[in-house]
C-alpha cells in the first residue's frame, strides 16, 4: 500500500478514487428495515472478507481524513466485537467522528450493526457474496457514480451530509422524514 498519510486533511472520495474503489455497497440500516440487522452476522462478513491481514485504521470527521494509522488484525477482530455495545477504539461520542477499515483492496466504515465498503467490482462482488451468505440486506454493489462519468442517482446513506445542506449527517436531520413521506432515503445526484 502506498503513502496513505498524505490523505489527512481530503476527503474520503480522493482515497477512494486513487485506490480505484469503484463499487459501493451499504447495509440497510434499522429505521429502513424496522430492525437491527445481527452485529456478529456482520462482523463475521468483515473479518472474513479482511482475511486475517494487518489494516489501516482510517479515523474521518464529516468526511475528511483526520488520522490513519496501522492496526492489527487481533486488535480489529476484538473491536469490531466490541462495538456492538458502542465500546472500543471504533466508537466515539461525537457525532461526525467515523471509522474506518482501509485495505490494499478495499474501505469501509463500520458502525454497530452496519458497514459503508468501497472497493473495486471483484472484491465488491466478493463482499456481497459474503453478505448474502449470511442473509444480511444491502444495497449494491453499485458502481460509484464519478467512475461511470454519469450523474446516477443513488439513496443518500444515513452518515453522509443531508440533502437540505444544513451541514448536519441525513440520520440527525431529514431522514424519519424522507422515510414517512417515501418510505426510503432521499435519491441524491452524487456520491456523497
Amino acid at each position: 500500500m502506498t503513502d496513505v498519510t498524505s490523505f489527512i486533511g481530503k476527503k474520503i472520495e480522493e482515497l477512494e478514487k486513487e485506490s480505484s474503489f469503484t463499487h459501493y455497497i451499504e447495509l440497510k440500516d434499522g429505521l429502513l428495515l424496522k430492525r437491527e440487522q445481527e452485529h456478529s452476522k456482520v462482523v463475521d462478513a468483515l473479518l472474513n472478507f479482511i482475511n486475517n491481514k494487518n489494516l489501516k485504521i482510517v479515523k474521518t470527521d464529516d468526511g475528511t481524513i483526520v488520522d490513519i494509522s496501522d492496526i492489527e488484525y487481533s486488535k480489529i477482530e476484538e473491536n469490531l466485537k466490541l462495538l456492538e455495545n458502542k465500546k472500543g477504539i471504533f466508537w466515539d461520542e461525537e457525532t461526525d467522528m467515523c471509522f474506518a477499515l482501509l485495505g490494499e483492496n478495499f474501505f469501509s466504515y463500520i458502525f454497530p450493526n452496519s458497514i459503508m465498503f468501497s472497493a473495486n467490482e471483484e472484491n465488491a462482488a466478493k463482499m456481497a457474496s459474503l453478505l448474502d451468505a449470511r442473509k444480511l440486506e444491502y444495497f449494491g454493489p453499485e458502481r460509484i457514480s464519478r467512475f461511470k462519468g454519469e450523474n446516477l442517482k443513488r439513496k443518500l446513506g444515513r452518515n453522509d451530509p443531508c440533502h437540505c445542506g444544513s451541514g448536519t449527517k441525513y440520520k440527525k436531520c431529514c431522514l424519519d422524514n424522507d422515510l414517512k413521506e417515501t418510505g426510503s432515503p432521499r435519491k441524491v445526484a452524487t456520491y456523497y
